[in-house]
């Protein structure tokens, strides 16, 4: 989609277009060098400036006393290394954003499905309010002090839930290891499009919610396909519901008024066959295996669909303990779930197994594709709605 509109002069850099990607950490290795290659060719043919992002947090006052807020970092389009600067880190893929989440909130389900909503568009509307602004960049977010001000145990103590306070700690132990600020950033440190931006100055944000007023209005091009119809409509709904509903009367919290969203795939009957046909002709490709998709172990491709994965993977040190190894997410859901009301299994990424479970069944698992089922008749998930 970014290639044939910037190639028919739709994505115009002096108007200010920008291309995003949002990094969970929990992305398929494949996934991060097919990004690099179209943000390269973006910034390099047509001048498009491409920015990467990921989801973090950061230590901010509450009337109820300092607590971590949700807000977004960028990052260049190299691995993250010991000893970087700050300022312009690289970017991170053994899942530290997704259980910096999971950490301070909880683990997602099929009927939370907060992976998108945390990691990717809240993290990503912050960023589009300090763009549009057109300062140079970010700026610091969090306290000055040289100390954390909100560590695990101190949150944990203002904490009244289903946990108790020793487990509570235990699960925000990792979120409140992570920096407690964002330092100051700029645009320019993060793109080769020379932005022309001011290198000093106010750092401001615009008010894309309507919080104050009129919303700032800014239009969001979506890659989502003509045969991917459930996510273009729920895209395409929240935008009409939350148009012109500034204030009070805003009231989806993932919608800015101001967001007018568009999907010129769907819009121009793309399918995934012309999306497949299209890149077999280029001099690069998304090369992960059919099945594995970007998320491999996403939750909401069923306990069946997961063991076949298992089985089929190939041990490679570098996955080892990340999130293209089922042993990562094990890990997550036994430190970060909740025990059942029957002491069997997690309520986490599922109700009815765990990821435990899944790895047992995958040992020497022999399951052969069938129409979308398995062998035994279990459906293998749930579409994956991302927008949800």
């Amino acid at each position: 989609m970014l290639l044939q509109l910037a190639s028919a002069g739709v994505l115009q850099p002096g108007r200010g277009d920008v291309v995003l990607f949002a990094n969970t950490t929990a992305e398929h290795p494949g996934t991060y060098e097919f990004a690099r290659s179209v943000c390269d060719e973006i910034e390099s043919r047509f001048g498009v400036p491409c920015l990467w992002y990921e989801g973090c947090s950061v230590e901010a006052a509450t009337r109820f006393g300092y607590t971590r807020l949700r807000t977004f970092k960028l990052v260049q389009r190299v691995p993250a290394a010991d000893g970087e600067d700050p300022c312009r880190p690289g970017y991170r893929s053994r899942g530290e954003a997704f259980e910096e989440m999971v950490s301070w909130t909880r683990l997602p389900s099929r009927w939370r499905r907060m992976c998108t909503t945390e990691l990717k568009v809240r993290p990503g509307h912050d960023l589009v309010a300090e763009w549009i602004s057109g300062g140079p960049g970010p700026a610091q977010q969090g306290h000055y002090r040289d100390i954390s001000l909100a560590p695990a145990e101190i949150v944990a103590a203002r904490y009244q839930g289903v946990l108790d306070r020793d487990e509570r700690e235990a699960r925000l132990r990792m979120a409140c290891a992570e920096p407690w600020a964002r330092p100051q950033q700029d645009w320019q440190d993060f793109t080769t499009v020379d932005l022309h931006r001011p290198t000093g100055g106010p750092r401001r944000w615009s008010d894309i919610w309507g919080r104050f007023g009129a919303a700032q209005k800014f239009v969001s091009l979506l890659g989502l396909r003509a045969d991917e119809s459930e996510r273009v409509q729920t895209a395409m709904w929240r935008s009409l519901l939350a148009e012109g509903a500034e204030g009070s009367r805003c009231r989806d919290r993932i919608q800015p008024a101001g967001e007018l969203v568009y999907c010129p795939l769907s819009d121009g009957g793309v399918t995934e066959k012309a999306v497949r046909s299209f890149w077999a002709s280029q001099a690069y490709d998304l090369r992960i295996p059919d099945g594995a998709g970007n998320c491999v172990y996403c939750f909401l491709k069923g306990p069946a669909a997961l063991a076949r994965l298992a089985s089929e993977a190939d041990s490679c040190d570098d996955a080892k303990d990340t999130p293209v190894d089922i042993r990562w997410w094990a890990r997550l859901e036994e430190e970060y779930g909740r025990p059942s009301k029957n002491g069997e299994g997690r309520i986490g990424m599922f109700h009815d197994t765990d990821y435990e479970s899944i790895m047992r069944r995958a040992s020497g698992m022999d399951i052969p594709h069938v129409n979308g089922s398995t062998s035994n008749g279990t459906a293998l998930g749930v579409p994956c709605s991302c927008t949800d």
